[in-house]
């Protein structure tokens, strides 16, 4: 017959065992939950990289789009002064003419 001591001992490596047995399931469990929580951050770090890649082309493609505006604009405005001194100079010539007439 196993005497109290013997039972209490018992009775403490059973419980040792079925924690030791809880902890290893839980950590297995936290484990596995680490891995898919790792390979979802991993690849919302790959969407995040390639949205950062598209919008980085796209900066790129509307900053080109705006140089060439830009440019234009500047080659319009040229020949509006142009323009504007032309009509400004036939305006000043048929001034004359009315006036010598």
């Amino acid at each position: 017959m196993l005497s109290f001591q013997s039972v209490t001992l018992y009775q403490r490596l059973t419980l040792f065992i079925r924690q030791s047995i809880v902890t290893a399931d839980i950590t297995a469990n936290l484990k596995a939950m680490d891995e898919q929580l790792n390979l979802m951050l991993h690849h919302k770090i790959d969407e995040l990289l390639a949205l950062c890649q598209e919008l980085l082309e796209e900066n790129q493609t509307l900053k080109a789009s705006e140089q060439a505006w830009r440019e234009e604009r500047a080659q319009l405005v040229e020949k509006n002064e142009l323009a504007r001194s032309k009509v400004e100079a036939m305006i000043s010539r048929l001034k004359a003419l009315e006036q010598e007439s």
